[in-house]
């Protein structure tokens, strides 16, 4: 059994990250959302993206992105970010823009709008670290977790 082996027994949630341009939308499947700070006076997030990423580039560039904590319900978008590198036009079924800057995607458990503070690049993938502007949620809904390489829901 390897490292990777071991590591994948660790359930986590699993979030999308997405930011926009005029027309587009890039967004990627993550699974390393971690609380900084929780204190209500400076929110602060951080997650891991591959060295190099498109979106990483995007989030750096842009300053503002989204984290979308996915519901149960959004296993087909966990498996499509996870595979999709290419930037989609924008769509008012998939997507909902909040204050013209924030793609937040329909459905998700808890969304996390954010601006972009760092990256650490100096392991094997970047770490960013982020201030959450604003974030919403509704508990009622499910999560999506990630387990043993297979996504699903709590029981």
């Amino acid at each position: 059994m390897s490292f990777k082996d071991a590591v994948s027994l660790v359930p986590t949630s699993v979030s999308v990250v997405s930011c926009m341009d005029v027309s587009n939308i890039y967004a990627c499947t993550i699974s390393s959302l971690v609380s900084v700070d929780i204190s209500e006076e400076s929110p602060t997030i951080m997650f891991v993206l591959s060295k190099n990423s498109q979106i990483g580039a995007k989030i750096q560039s842009l300053r503002d992105f989204t984290i979308n904590v996915l519901s149960e319900d959004l296993q087909e978008a966990a498996i499509k970010y996870s595979t999709t590198k290419e930037p989609e036009v924008l769509s008012s079924q998939t997507w909902e823009i909040q204050n013209n800057r924030f793609a937040a995607l329909i459905g998700s458990r808890t969304i996390f709008c954010c601006s972009f503070n760092r990256t650490y690049s100096d392991q094997t993938a970047d770490i960013y670290i982020a201030t959450v502007i604003n974030y919403h949620f509704n508990a009622k809904i499910k999560p999506l977790i990630y387990d043993s390489r297979k996504f699903g829901g709590l029981i």
